[in-house]
């Protein structure tokens, strides 16, 4: 006859933790303390507050009838997908970012106490990331910053100033657009 205790040291294969831990028990409390001492130091240090705010613009692949046509024009699939990237990049540029920072309410939400203008700019490209997944109308604008307050209106500056340069510049032959 096998005992109880012979049978709990049969090899089968397995990894049984709680067997490990009930066996090395001073081992296993020294590591929980050592991970614990040495964690909440390491993340109160190493970790930061980050604020991002989102918005998505759709790009319309059909403009706009105007007077001088009586149909919209439509963009052929390799077409629209240059025309979606295009605006993509638009969004970043530097005229547009300099308009936006000239608005009262997105530079007093932006500058920080004593920066300049140009690093304000600088430090708006860096915290500006666009995504558009291929084939999708979307494009995805996100903003971080250290600091929350406000983070929404200079996003919201930044796109209406991007939508009124948009409508204003000429692409693919087309004034009027959406």
């Amino acid at each position: 006859p096998v005992s109880s205790i012979d049978a709990q040291n049969i090899p089968t294969g397995r990894f049984k933790p709680l067997v490990s831990l009930k066996k090395h028990r001073w081992l296993a409390s020294f590591i929980i303390i050592a991970v614990t001492a040495l964690g909440f130091p390491i993340a109160f240090s190493v970790g930061k507050t980050v604020y991002t705010t989102t918005t998505v613009v759709l790009v319309s692949p059909r403009f706009v009838q105007n007077l001088d046509t009586e149909k919209g024009m439509d963009l052929s699939r390799d077409q629209y997908q240059l025309y979606v990237k295009q605006q993509e990049h638009m969004i970043t540029r530097l005229d547009i970012l300099q308009e936006a920072l000239q608005r009262p309410e997105v530079k007093s939400n932006w500058l920080r106490p004593g920066e300049t203008e140009a690093d304000g700019l600088n430090r708006l490209g860096r915290a500006i990331s666009k995504n558009n997944d291929r084939g999708s109308p979307f494009i995805n604008i996100t903003l971080t910053s250290s600091k929350g307050d406000g983070l929404d209106v200079v996003l919201n500056g930044i796109v209406q100033v991007y939508l009124k340069k948009s409508q204003e510049e000429s692409l693919y032959s087309s004034n009027e657009r959406i």
